[in-house]
């Protein structure tokens, strides 16, 4: 998702040794290790540190480019609702970067809180 893509980014552009990023990356819970960077890349971000906006722009732009090749064709100036699912699009700053994005695409949104939290893949089989 959106936290192991700005992680991921993070480690690639961050002057992280060796040793260590090769122990994050071979590591059996790699994904995880690497999405767990996403949070402090967004503080790093609103406090200024170029680099991590950077990170954090590329992620709002492949999510805005995500909602633009997924919006329905002809409803250019028609609002669109979207939604959210996910931690990370918990943050409205990041959010909110997201949406203006979008809007440079050229879609008219209108962004609505999500009626639920993101279930797991096993509480979803569990319905079903």
């Amino acid at each position: 998702g959106s936290a192991f893509a700005i992680g991921r980014a993070w480690l690639r552009v961050a002057a992280i040794p060796p040793a260590r990023l090769r122990r994050i990356v071979t590591a059996p819970d790699a994904v995880v290790r690497v999405a767990a960077h996403a949070p402090a890349v967004l503080r790093r971000a609103r406090r200024g540190d170029r680099a991590a906006r950077a990170v954090v722009r590329e992620a709002q732009g492949a999510l805005a480019d995500l909602v633009a090749r997924a919006a329905p064709r002809g409803r250019r100036g028609r609002a669109l609702a979207v939604s959210w699912a996910g931690g990370l699009l918990d943050d409205a700053w990041l959010r909110a970067g997201v949406w203006r994005q979008v809007r440079r695409r050229g879609l008219a949104i209108r962004p609505t809180p999500p009626a639920a939290t993101a279930a797991t893949p096993a509480a979803w089989r569990a319905l079903l």
